[in-house]
């Protein structure tokens, strides 16, 4: 997969590479080519994953409002980091349908979804973007991808508040925990240099 990864990277790299002189080196657009086609190439093999286990299992929208809001949300504001791609892959994979199956028979009242709601994008927004246990962020990037956090988490609460969907709930909730684990990896990972 790193082969063809690179391949694709190399070619929109000869074609965008004079747009790009002042902005990045060459190395530097390079990586980040390599870093957007994995993110493109892993994002439509989730989802085309997901597409054949729910029509395996006849799974139901839902499990794509959780997914999409969730990896959305993760990308805003990060948290948990496995070392391991593959590992990444599939976690990412299982994780939607364990949420899907355990509370795709839940009905909880309107208000408190709301109130869930409302109090996960508070906390999301008080926590900021963490920074994950393989690279620091700059502080320009983290505040731009804080800003964009806050603007993706009214739209998800302007949505939820007029469809009361539980999955968009749920991945607010989820969301917190998985950047509050993040936040202690990172915490360990520093603590860990400094005993060295």
């Amino acid at each position: 997969m790193n082969g063809i990864i690179k391949l694709f990277a190399y070619k929109i790299y000869k074609h965008t590479d004079k747009y790009n002189k002042d902005k990045h080196d060459k190395d530097e657009w390079r990586e980040v080519l390599e870093y957007i086609v994995y993110r493109i190439m892993t994002f439509t093999l989730l989802i085309t994953m997901l597409v054949i286990l729910s029509n395996l299992f006849t799974i139901d929208n839902d499990i794509y409002v959780f997914t999409i809001s969730f990896l959305i949300l993760k990308r805003k504001f990060g948290g948990m980091h496995l070392e391991s791609e593959v590992g990444c892959f599939i976690l990412s994979l299982i994780f939607p349908l364990i949420v899907y199956f355990l509370f795709k028979n839940t009905h909880t009242q309107s208000e408190i979804l709301i109130i869930m709601s409302i109090t996960s994008a508070f906390m999301l927004a008080k926590i900021g973007t963490v920074d994950n246990v393989v690279r620091k962020l700059k502080k320009e990037h983290k505040l731009k991808l804080q800003k964009q956090g806050i603007i993706v988490l009214i739209i998800m609460l302007s949505i939820n508040l007029y469809t009361n969907n539980q999955f968009i709930s749920l991945a607010l909730i989820f969301t917190v925990i998985n950047c509050l684990i993040g936040k202690i990896q990172y915490i360990k990972k520093i603590a860990g240099h400094e005993k060295k």
